[in-house]
């Protein structure tokens, strides 16, 4: 059995079974560390021009980013090679670390303003995401578990399927990032967010 850091150079590999076979044991690992976003773009950079990259950038979202990835998943959204893995990119910026989103917020905010050419606005919704986890960045940790505790119990007789769901995402990730910081050395989990994607599947009859 390989270890994680020996699959790493697999993402690239020349054989397209073998690549997939990667990118599905990184997408399936509890925690995919060693990957980050730096590694899986020189990765991508390795592969052949014709090759495929769907599978590959579907993993943004679950993996640590720098100065350096931000900016390549940025400019990623100009890059026709990646035109079909769209939805993954905006998951990527859905998803981004709060360190990374307070850093590149003016260019982060400038791609979710753009002109929506769907029609849905769903770009729109990114946008006024992305502004509220932002103004959550500072909150103190007390009163994030107040509004985390307030909103279950304000929503306590609600269905699943009723709820906000983008609401309790930002405020888990807020207490998570916190958390992190007054007790670093407890790594955090990655949390999983109710991501545009499924609003996306959802708003087009698409099975999730």
């Amino acid at each position: 059995m390989l270890l994680p850091d020996q699959v790493v150079p697999f993402l690239s590999h020349a054989d397209e079974l073998l690549r997939d076979r990667a990118t599905l044991y990184f997408a399936q690992a509890h925690d995919p560390a060693p990957l980050t976003a730096d590694r899986l773009w020189q990765a991508i950079d390795a592969m052949d021009e014709s090759a495929g990259l769907a599978r590959h950038v579907g993993l943004l979202h679950r993996l640590p980013a720098s100065d350096a990835s931000t900016a390549r998943l940025l400019a990623a959204f100009d890059d026709d090679r990646v035109l079909d893995a769209e939805e993954d990119l905006w998951d990527a910026l859905y998803d981004l670390d709060f360190d990374q989103l307070r850093r590149h917020k003016d260019a982060v905010l400038a791609r979710a303003d753009a002109p929506d050419e769907s029609g849905m606005d769903l770009r729109g919704e990114l946008a006024e995401h992305l502004r509220a986890r932002l103004a959550l960045a500072d909150a103190p940790i007390d009163d994030l578990w107040t509004e985390l505790g307030r909103l279950a119990e304000e929503t306590k007789e609600e269905y699943w399927d009723k709820l906000d769901h983008a609401r309790f995402d930002r405020l888990v990730h807020a207490v998570a990032k916190r958390e992190e910081r007054v007790r670093p050395h407890h790594r955090a989990g990655r949390v999983v967010s109710y991501r545009p994607r499924l609003v996306y599947r959802q708003e087009r009859g698409i099975d999730a």
